[in-house]
């Protein structure tokens, strides 16, 4: 079984090993110069090198039982380059040995863990790194860089030098339990630092024969465009690089709000951490919202300042009948968006809720009779959050029926009386049932001819009236009385 001092030799051993990578990682490469050949000639030499200001980024990590804590970063790597060119492009790819996979990073675009930042004036591109919270084990990863350029002697049109480096990123888990027969987690990794400080002494000697690197800071925000669903909550995180927030500012950060929406959407929440900022806010309903976040460093003045947007996704408006009618029933559409959030709709009178449908799609209500003179309101909802809006549908009761024509087929003897009626009465239509009559008339109806309204929302009937007695003057009072027992206006009828 191996001991506490095997197992601490095999650990010197293994930092060892990374020494002799990281001596060779500072070795140019011999394939970069098509012109220099020579192996003999210093790294400075070559008509285009590129150089990490640091070998190694180490991220330290605790992890318990209530999850892992970012203790210490060294989040950014600054990669130099030498020579007389042009048109300096980087490629940056993230090696996974372990898992056998790789990430490409593109210039200026940010991602969640790393960024690249381009500063030309001081022939350097920034690269920056923040590592998963979720880690559970001790990784390393390899960034390669390729970098390629033109030279700027008009003799050598044609030409492209590429030139390669390579750093790791190392991630130290120490856990709340080591083995009592290993090495402790904190030796470890003060082995690891006093290695990795070695070689990045170094590569500093190699690099102040060409430039100064100053320390950079950045921010990056994790979306430059939000497009939300109007009314709901927005969020946006602002992940900022080498410069800790809680101690490192001249003050807070800055929050500017601008834009066409209206001001009571300019109100907007602000969380500060130690490598972030967290923001949210309320989607305007139109408009346009512009967030910039300033950030002043307090050690040596210098400020950075980043900028998003919100733009709202609009709601269509529900679809649905502004005035009901007792006993009809109607198909109510809410037109809620598909979303990968819960939605709802409730319709209500005051407090009473008279339908709820979880997934905000069409449903259909009939009005009952104690309904008739209110007012109800139809709610939407996204993720529990009112959408406010005034949907509001009054409910009547149908109007009486309607005397709206009497016309002679024969004169003296008979007359042809057309009545409008409403709704339904039960589950019927609500027809014209009989006439009272004051006078000399009697009546039937001419059941072929009934006419329908759209929706069946009226009905018209015709009917014939003729004189009772036939000695008499022909003339009356009618009023038409329908099913539910509501009756015309009187209309009267002489004839000549």
């Amino acid at each position: 079984m191996p001991t506490k001092h095997t197992y601490k030799r095999r650990t010197v051993e293994i930092y060892f090993v990374l020494y002799l990578s990281a001596l060779l990682f500072i070795l140019p490469d011999r394939k970069q110069d098509t012109v220099h050949s020579s192996a003999d000639r210093f790294v400075a030499e070559l008509p285009f090198n590129i150089f990490p200001e640091k070998t190694n980024l180490n991220a330290r990590l605790t992890f318990d039982s209530l999850g892992t804590e970012v203790v210490a970063l060294d989040s950014v790597n600054n990669i130099f380059y030498s020579g007389d060119v042009n048109n300096v492009n980087y490629e940056f790819v993230v090696y996974d040995a372990f898992m056998k996979q790789k990430f490409r990073v593109n210039n200026d675009v940010a991602s969640k863990h790393y960024r690249i930042v381009r500063n030309d004036k001081n022939k350097s591109v920034a690269f920056y790194w923040k590592p998963s919270e979720n880690e559970r084990e001790n990784k390393s990863y390899i960034v390669q860089v390729i970098a390629t350029a033109e030279p700027k002697n008009g003799s050598k049109a044609g030409i492209i030098y590429q030139a390669k480096t390579q750093f790791s990123l190392n991630l130290l888990i120490n856990t709340d339990v080591i083995p009592s027969d290993t090495i402790s987690a904190n030796e470890e990794i003060s082995q690891f630092e006093r290695y990795t400080k070695l070689m990045d002494s170094i590569r500093r000697i190699e690099s102040q024969r060409f430039t100064v690197g100053r320390v950079e800071f950045d921010l990056a925000p994790e979306r430059e465009l939000i497009r939300q669903v109007a009314y709901q909550k927005w969020v946006n995180v602002i992940n900022v690089y080498n410069v800790n927030l809680l101690k490192d500012l001249k003050n807070k950060p800055q929050i500017i709000v601008s834009g066409s929406a209206n001001q009571r959407y300019h109100d907007v929440n602000t969380e500060i951490y130690r490598d972030k900022i967290v923001l949210s806010g309320s989607t305007p309903p139109s408009g346009k919202i512009n967030i910039k976040v300033v950030v002043d460093r307090r050690n040596d003045s210098r400020q950075k300042s980043i900028s998003f947007s919100v733009m709202p996704i609009g709601i269509e408006a529900p679809s649905f009948d502004r005035k009901m009618y007792v006993g009809k029933t109607y198909t109510i559409d809410p037109q809620m968006p598909m979303l990968d959030r819960d939605t709802k709709v409730v319709l209500r009178c005051d407090d009473k809720i008279l339908s709820s449908n979880s997934q905000g799609t069409k449903f259909r209500f009939t009005p009952s009779s104690d309904l008739i003179g209110k007012t109800l309101q139809l709610d939407r909802y996204i993720d529990n959050s009112i959408i406010p809006e005034e949907n509001r549908i009054v409910i009547s009761d149908y109007p009486g029926p309607e005397i709206i024509s009497m016309r002679s087929v024969r004169s003296g003897e008979a007359i042809e009386v057309k009545v409008k009626s409403y709704g339904i009465f039960g589950s019927e239509k609500n027809l014209v049932v009989s006439f009272e009559i004051s006078g000399n008339a009697s009546y039937r109806e001419l059941y072929g001819n009934l006419e329908e309204g759209k929706d069946g929302f009226y009905s018209i009937q015709t009917f014939v009236f003729s004189p009772k007695k036939s000695d008499r003057k022909f003339e009356f009072d009618a009023v038409a009385v329908d099913k539910s027992g509501k009756k015309s206006k009187s209309r009267t009828y002489s004839a000549e």
